[in-house]
């Protein structure tokens, strides 16, 4: 398991150090948006602010640890990033396919890249979201639970508290990883096939469980890499405080970890479906007439 998931690093790693510039163009627009209204992987980089607390805790007091408020009483933004976020997926997507299908690489004709790609996208993303937006309510109230069991909701969590909860939220933030790679498999899958949406949902549950632990790993460590510095910084926010003038400096975390996540991730589930599948990539050869000196 771990030699195949190298295989996924090593590969995605080969196919950045080529292509990095271009999906770096893609992400920065959605990631500038998500550090502006949220936190990356906040299920888990919430901890150091739920340990620090010493009030009682209600539903909301452990919601608002996870998401911005901004984002959702400014309804509008919050609509506009999920857009452009699926636009700009779109865009990458195509951009990968394009360069597994021709070799050739670059930031040419956009609109035709988010076309060939906006129906894989627009079909499974919000499938995502939804994921996301039902795991945020499930672990308020688990959280809420083990409060109310250990602690009692008017008092300071107490360390057996803070340890069920960091429990919770790493098997949480797992099952998200497991999601997101799932769902890209699934836009994937309708992308290259152009199967119908439960006819890719289909080969997508045959296609992951056949090397799930696998495609976790190959995901898992790199974005916990990025999760641990935005943890790292959140641990020095809460309990050091912002330096004074530096309170553009979390929002730059966020931005530039959000960042690197979307590059990433773009790279990581086409050239995981790529090799699952044992599907050509053109990417990895030579140029057509280059061949035949």
């Amino acid at each position: 398991m771990m030699y195949q998931s190298m295989i996924y690093l090593k590969e995605t790693f080969k196919f950045l150090k080529k292509s990095f510039f271009s999906l770096f163009i893609v992400a920065i627009i959605p990631a500038v948006l998500l550090g502006i209204f949220s936190s990356p992987f906040s299920t888990l980089s919430f901890l150091p602010l739920y340990y620090r607390t010493n009030y009682g805790a209600s539903f909301f007091s452990i919601f608002w640890m996870f998401i911005y408020r901004d984002s959702l009483r400014r309804i509008f933004p919050f609509i506009i990033t999920c857009v452009v976020l699926i636009i700009f997926l779109s865009y990458g997507l195509g951009l990968v396919e394009k360069q597994f299908k021709t070799g050739k690489r670059g930031l040419t004709k956009p609109l035709r890249a988010i076309n060939n790609s906006a129906l894989s996208i627009v079909k499974t993303v919000p499938f995502m979201l939804a994921i996301l937006l039902v795991a945020l309510f499930i672990h308020t109230g688990l959280i809420l639970l083990i409060r109310h069991a250990v602690s009692g909701l008017n008092y300071a969590p107490l360390f057996i508290d803070n340890f069920l909860v960091t429990i919770v939220s790493i098997i949480l933030y797992a099952l998200i990883l497991m999601a997101s790679i799932f769902v890209g498999v699934w836009a994937v899958i309708i992308q290259i096939y152009g199967y119908t949406f439960k006819e890719a949902f289909v080969e997508a549950i045959r296609a992951v469980r056949k090397k799930w632990l696998s495609l976790f790993l190959g995901l898992f460590i790199p974005i916990t890499v990025l999760v641990s510095v935005q943890l790292t910084y959140t641990v020095f926010l809460i309990f050091e405080g912002a330096p004074r003038g530096f309170d553009w400096l979390q929002g730059f975390v966020s931005v530039m970890i959000n960042l690197f996540i979307l590059i990433y991730y773009m790279a990581y589930i086409p050239v995981s479906v790529y090799q699952l599948n044992g599907l050509d990539r053109r990417d990895n050869k030579p140029p057509y007439l280059r061949g035949f000196r």
